[in-house]
C-alpha cells in the first residue's frame, strides 16, 4: 500500500469497516424470526448504511454497491416493523461474508475479481423480494432493488403526485483496484442512484465511550510488550541483587518499588492486547447456520461468556480449533431430526459454547446434546487403522477411548465428504492448542451429548514458572502444569508413603493416589555417571505435573523459586527437541530451558506404563478402602493444634502487610482484579470480629470460595498436608466454628469449620442462593463429616440437597415414585447396608429412572477406581478433593433440565 497523506485515514476505515460487519453479524443471529426485534434490524440498517457512505467516499464503490443492496433488503422490514425471512436472513449473511472478503482484499492489497459474486447476490435478493410481491403481501421502501411500476403502494405514498422511478441497472464490474483509493479522491465519487437523500437516517452521534477510544497498530503494542518483557528481566536481576544485599536497606526499597511499579505496568500493557472472544465466536453463528442447512439439520448456537479477555494472539490462535470442533459437533454429534425425533429428543440439537476465567486460564467448552462418542465404534475404528492392538482396547479406560479421536489419522466417517472423514480435524485442536500452552480434554455420555474443554493460558508474553535446578543446570516449567511440590526426606522414604518400583517403573503413593514418577536427570541424560538413585539422595525433590493423559512427578535436585520469565524461541535446530517449548533469561544473566511439560511425558513414555501399572491393581479394587481425608494443618496464633478440610481451600497466599487495607470495619485486599474480604482465624475463634494487630510484614492466607464468591482467612503460618482417617470425634467443641477433633500422631488437633468462619461475618452473602438455579441433588454419603461439607458447598452454589447415610435409602427417595423430584444423583462408593455399585446398578435396571445422570464421588485413588466406575453405570467419577469438579458435573448433566425450566 503506498504511504500517500491518506493512507492512516484508510486504515481507519478499514478497521470500522470490520467492526461495523462484526456488529451487523451479531444482530442478525440474534434475530428471532417468529418475534422480530425492530431495535436490532434497525441497528442493522444504520450499519450497511454507514459503511455504504464510507465506502463511496474512498471510491470502493463495488463495496458500496454491496452494502446499498443489503440496506434496500431490509429497508422495507425496518419501515414496517417487520422481521426478516429466514431465506432473506440467508442472504443477508452471505452479502455480508462478501463484504468481509472485499474488506480484506482491500487490506492485503491484492486485486480481486467479486462481479460474479455482486451479481449473483443482487439476483438472490431481487428474487426473494419478488416473491414477496407476487405471492404473500410484502410492503417495501421507495429504494428498493425492485422496479417501481411493480412496487404497491405505501400507504404513507397514496395520493403522491408523482413517483421517481426506479429501474435496476446491470450490475457494473465490481473488480476491486487494490491500491490506495484515497489517493483518488479528489474525483468525488458519485453516489448510487437509488439513495433515498432526504430520508438517509442522521449519523448517530458517538457515545462518550468511543470518544475516549484510539486505535493503535498491533505491532506498537507487540513492542511495548516486548520492552515490558525486557524490563521484567531487568527487575528479576535488580531484585537478586537486592536479596544477596540485605544490609542496603535504600537499595531494597529502591528495587521493591521498582517491582510493584514493573507489575503494574505489566499488567496494564497486557490489558492492551485483550480481547474478548466474542470476537470469534459471534462468527460460528453463520457456520452452524450454513452447516444445518447444508446437512438438512436444525441446530440451536447458545453463547455464554463472549465477554471473557484474553490476548489477541490467543484469540486469533483458537480460531481454528474451535470451527474444528464446531464441524464435528454439527456433522458426527448432532443427529438427523428424524433420529432424534425417533430417541424422544427435540428435533433441533444444540450446541453451547461457554468461555470462563478459572485458576488463572481462560477454559472454552463447547458441548451438545447429540450421539455422544460411540466406544466401541471408536475401538473398532482405531484397531482396524492399526492405531492401537485389540488388546490394548480392552484395557483402557473410559477417557483413554474418548481421547482416540485426537489421534493423527482418525475418524469414524464411514466416506469422506467435504467436512470430515479425513482423520485431521481433531488432531489439528489439540496440536494448535497445545502449541499455545493448552490442554485438550473431553468427556461425553453415549447418546446424551460430548463436552470438549480446553483450558489456555491468559497470555503467551509473560509466564509465572517454577525454576527448578538439576545436575547445576536451571531449567523453568511453567506455573499452569505445576499441580504440587513433595519433598521427601530418606528416613521417610519408607511404610506407606515410600517410593516403590512397578514392572521397572518408580512410583509414589502420593496420598493413595499411584504417581509415575520420572528423574529429569535421566531423561535428559545430562550426567555422564549416570542418574543418582533414589536410595541415594537424602532429600528427594517430586515436582507433580499434570500431562494431557494425567499427572506424573518429575525428580529434581533442588526446586529454587517462582518468576515471572519471558519466554524466548528456540533456533531452529533446537526446535526438534520436544522436551522444550523455549528459554529464558534468569535474574542472574544465565539462560535456562523452559520444560514442555507433555513432551516430557511422552518422551519419557509415562503413561502407557501407567496403564499397565493400573491394570496389576484392578484385583484390588473390590477391597473396602478406609478413607482417606486431607487436612492442612496451620498455626493460628492460639495454643494447641489447628487444622481446616483440604477440600475447601481454593489457594494459598502470602500478601505484604503494607498492601491490606480497611473498609467500614472490613479488613480487605486487592486480588485479582476484585476485593478479598479477610477474616482473621484467631480473632474469630476468640469470638471477635476485629482484626488483631501483627507486626510481621507478610500474613498467610487460606483463600476459600462459598456461595461464588472468594473470601480469605488469615492464619499466623501454613503449617503442612496431612491425611487422617476415622470420623471427627464431635463429642469435644466448645466453639461454633470448629468441626470438631482428631489425633494425629498423638496429638489432638482441632478441626476448623471454615464455612462456619465465613457465615460468622457474612450472614447474608454466604446463604444468597445463585439466581435461577434449580437443580435437586440427592446425595448419598454415609460420612457424617463429608455429608455436611460437600452439602454447604454445593448449596453454595445455589443446589438444593437431600442428602442420605447410604445406597438403601436413596434408592427408596427414588422408588417411592419420587425419582422426578430429583434432577441429578452423587454417591459415595463405600458405604454400609448398600454400597455406590449396588445402587447404580438397581438405579440403570429400573426403566423409569434409567436415565438419571448419577455421579460417583470417592476419596479411592482416582486411577484405580475410574475404570470400574464409568463399567458400572456411573457417568462420571470425581475425587472428593474436586468440589469444583463436582459442580462443573452437576451443571453439566442437568444441563438440558435447566434449560427447559427456564423455557417453561
Amino acid at each position: 500500500m503506498s504511504k500517500s497523506p491518506m493512507s492512516g485515514a484508510l486504515r481507519e476505515f478499514l478497521a470500522e469497516a470490520e467492526e461495523q460487519l462484526e456488529r451487523v453479524t451479531v444482530k442478525l443471529s440474534a434475530q428471532d424470526y417468529k418475534k422480530p426485534d425492530s431495535e436490532s434490524i434497525h441497528a442493522i440498517y444504520r450499519e450497511l448504511h454507514s459503511l455504504k457512505g464510507n465506502a463511496q467516499l474512498f471510491g470502493f464503490q463495488a463495496l458500496a454497491q454491496v452494502a446499498h443492496t443489503l440496506e434496500s433488503a431490509i429497508d422495507s422490514a425496518r419501515k414496517h416493523n417487520q422481521g426478516l425471512s429466514a431465506e432473506l436472513a440467508d442472504q443477508i449473511y452471505v452479502g455480508t461474508g462478501l463484504l468481509e472478503r472485499m474488506v480484506k482484499a482491500v487490506r492485503d492489497s491484492s486485486e480481486a475479481d467479486f462481479s460474479k459474486d455482486v451479481t449473483r447476490l443482487l439476483t438472490q435478493i431481487t428474487e426473494i423480494i419478488s416473491r414477496g410481491l407476487h405471492g404473500a403481501p410484502m410492503p417495501f421502501g421507495k429504494d428498493n432493488i425492485i422496479p417501481d411500476e411493480k412496487r404497491p403502494l405505501a400507504p404513507s405514498e397514496k395520493g403522491a403526485e408523482s413517483k421517481a422511478e426506479v429501474k435496476p441497472e446491470p450490475a457494473p464490474e465490481a473488480k476491486v483496484e487494490i491500491k490506495d483509493a484515497a489517493v483518488e479522491q479528489a474525483a468525488s465519487p458519485k453516489p448510487l442512484e437509488s439513495e433515498e437523500k432526504a430520508k438517509s437516517p442522521s449519523p448517530q452521534p458517538a457515545d462518550a465511550a468511543s470518544q475516549e477510544t484510539l486505535r493503535v497498530q498491533v505491532t506498537l503494542l507487540d513492542s511495548l510488550m516486548n520492552l515490558v518483557g525486557e524490563l521484567v528481566l531487568v527487575r528479576n536481576q535488580v531484585l537478586q541483587k537486592s536479596n544477596s544485599q540485605s544490609d542496603d536497606a535504600e537499595f531494597a526499597n529502591l528495587s521493591q518499588r521498582l517491582d510493584v511499579i514493573t507489575t503494574e505496568l505489566q499488567n496494564e500493557i497486557m490489558k492492551t492486547r485483550m480481547q474478548p472472544i466474542g470476537t470469534i465466536l459471534t462468527k460460528f453463528h453463520r457456520l452452524v447456520r450454513d452447516l444445518s442447512r447444508d446437512l438438512n439439520k436444525e441446530i440451536n448456537l447458545k453463547l455464554e461468556g463472549t465477554e471473557t479477555e484474553l490476548d489477541k494472539t490467543l484469540v486469533e490462535a483458537v480460531k481454528d480449533p474451535l470451527t474444528h470442533i464446531i464441524r464435528n459437533s454439527i456433522d458426527h454429534g448432532i443427529e438427523t431430526k428424524e433420529e432424534r425425533a425417533a430417541k424422544g429428543k427435540n428435533k433441533a440439537g444444540n450446541v453451547a459454547i461457554r468461555a470462563f476465567h478459572e485458576g488463572g486460564q481462560i477454559v472454552i467448552e463447547i458441548s451438545d446434546d447429540g450421539r455422544g462418542l460411540q466406544r466401541q465404534k471408536i475401538g473398532n475404528k482405531a484397531i482396524e487403522r492399526g492405531l492401537i492392538t485389540a488388546e490394548n482396547f480392552r484395557k483402557m479406560s473410559d477417557r483413554d477411548i474418548c481421547n482416540l479421536i485426537f489421534l493423527p489419522g482418525f475418524s469414524t466417517a464411514e466416506k469422506v465428504s467435504n467436512l470430515s472423514g479425513r482423520g485431521v480435524g481433531m488432531d489439528v485442536v489439540r496440536t494448535n492448542i497445545e502449541k499455545i500452552g493448552g490442554v485438550v480434554d473431553i468427556s461425553s455420555v453415549e447418546g446424551g451429548g460430548s463436552t470438549i474443554r480446553m483450558k489456555i493460558p491468559l497470555t503467551l508474553a509473560i509466564v509465572p514458572a517454577l525454576l527448578i535446578k538439576t545436575d547445576g543446570q536451571s531449567f523453568a516449567i511453567p506455573q499452569v502444569k505445576l499441580t504440587e511440590l513433595v519433598r521427601l526426606q530418606k528416613s521417610e522414604n519408607q511404610g506407606e508413603n515410600r517410593i516403590e518400583h512397578l514392572q521397572g517403573q518408580a512410583v509414589f503413593r502420593l496420598r493413595g493416589n499411584l504417581l509415575p514418577l520420572v528423574s529429569l536427570e535421566s531423561l535428559l541424560g545430562l550426567s555422564p555417571k549416570g542418574p543418582k538413585l533414589v536410595q541415594e539422595r537424602e532429600e528427594t525433590s517430586i515436582v507433580v505435573l499434570q500431562a494431557d493423559a494425567g499427572l506424573f512427578g518429575l525428580i529434581v535436585d533442588e526446586i529454587d523459586d517462582s518468576t515471572d520469565i519471558v519466554v524466548k524461541s528456540l533456533s531452529g535446530f533446537l526446535k526438534d527437541l520436544k522436551v522444550y517449548s523455549g528459554a529464558t533469561v534468569l535474574g542472574d544473566g544465565s539462560v535456562a530451558l523452559v520444560l514442555d511439560v507433555t513432551g516430557l511425558a511422552e518422551h519419557a513414555n509415562i503413561f502407557n506404563e501407567r496403564r499397565e501399572i493400573a491394570a496389576l491393581e484392578d484385583g484390588n479394587l473390590s477391597n473396602r478402602h478406609e478413607e482417606i481425608t486431607e487436612f492442612l494443618t496451620v498455626d493460628v496464633g492460639l495454643e494447641g493444634r489447628y487444622c481446616i478440610p483440604l477440600f475447601v481451600v481454593n489457594r494459598l497466599e502470602e500478601f505484604p502487610r503494607d498492601l491490606l487495607e480497611v473498609t467500614g470495619n472490613q479488613l480487605v485486599v486487592r486480588y485479582r482484579d476484585t476485593v478479598l474480604p479477610l477474616i482473621d482465624l484467631a480473632q474469630t475463634l476468640k469470638g471477635s470480629k476485629a482484626p488483631a494487630t501483627n507486626n510481621k510484614e507478610f500474613c498467610s492466607v487460606i483463600v476459600v470460595q462459598q456461595g461464588g464468591r472468594l473470601y480469605g482467612i488469615i492464619v499466623e503460618q501454613i503449617m503442612d498436608i496431612i491425611g487422617m482417617t476415622g470420623a471427627i470425634d464431635e463429642s469435644v467443641r466448645d466453639n461454633a466454628c470448629l468441626l470438631g477433633t482428631k489425633i494425629y500422631q498423638q496429638h489432638i488437633v482441632s478441626v476448623v469449620d471454615a464455612f462456619r468462619v465465613i457465615h460468622t461475618h457474612f450472614p447474608i452473602l454466604n446463604t444468597k442462593e445463585k439466581e435461577g438455579q434449580s437443580v435437586r441433588i440427592l446425595y448419598a454419603e454415609d460420612n457424617n463429616f463429608f455429608q455436611r461439607q460437600i452439602t454447604l458447598m454445593l448449596e453454595g452454589a445455589g443446589f438444593k440437597v437431600t442428602a442420605c447415610i447410604n445406597g438403601e435409602e436413596a434408592y427408596q427417595s427414588l422408588d417411592n415414585g419420587k425419582f422426578d423430584a430429583y434432577d441429578i444423583v452423587v454417591s459415595d462408593l463405600d458405604m454400609p447396608v448398600m454400597d455406590g455399585f449396588q445402587l447404580v446398578e438397581k438405579i440403570r435396571g429400573n426403566k423409569a429412572m434409567a436415565k438419571l445422570p448419577v455421579v460417583a464421588l470417592s476419596s479411592r485413588a482416582k486411577l484405580m477406581t475410574e475404570k470400574q466406575v464409568l463399567k458400572s453405570g456411573f457417568d462420571c467419577y470425581i475425587e472428593k478433593s474436586d468440589v469444583a469438579g463436582l459442580i462443573e458435573a452437576v451443571q453439566h448433566y442437568t444441563l438440558s433440565k435447566r434449560e427447559m425450566k427456564r423455557g417453561a
